[in-house]
């Protein structure tokens, strides 16, 4: 599974015109934090990812995901308008097995997202338990 978020980071800054100072006010982080994202250093807090998503209006899952420059991803980053003139009420069909496949692959992705947050987490437990050994010489 391919993790996108330093890339869409970097994407997201080019396409707004911004530098990492106005990226960072924009998410309550600082510009140094968001040089060590576009790296790949770091990975932004689950807190900063939801604000950088509800911002440019779209999933968690595509900001982590899908690369955003090429369009890879279910829904258009680039028509958010139309996307929420589409009249719901009046789904066909076709466009309800599709809203049914979209929903399905969402969730899966969405399983994926957690388990490699909870890796994540894991993984730095491991290591402030290694660093406290440390500290008091066990």
């Amino acid at each position: 599974m391919n993790i996108y978020t330093s890339h869409n980071i970097v994407y997201l800054i080019r396409r707004e015109k911004w530098d990492n100072e106005t990226f960072g006010s924009k998410f309550n982080v600082s510009g140094s934090s968001v040089s060590t994202y576009k790296t790949g250093k770091a990975t932004p807090k689950i807190e900063t990812l939801i604000r950088i998503a509800s911002y440019f209006d779209i999933t968690l899952d595509q900001l982590v995901l899908y690369d955003l420059e090429y369009g890879d991803f279910p829904t258009a980053l680039n028509k958010p308008t139309e996307r929420r003139k589409k009249d719901t009420t009046t789904l066909n069909v076709i466009d309800k097995e599709e809203t049914i496949k979209h929903l399905e692959k969402t969730i899966e992705l969405q399983d994926k997202l957690i388990h490699a947050y909870e890796c994540q987490i894991d993984d730095l437990s491991k290591t402030e338990g290694d660093n406290e050994a440390i500290k008091t010489g066990e």
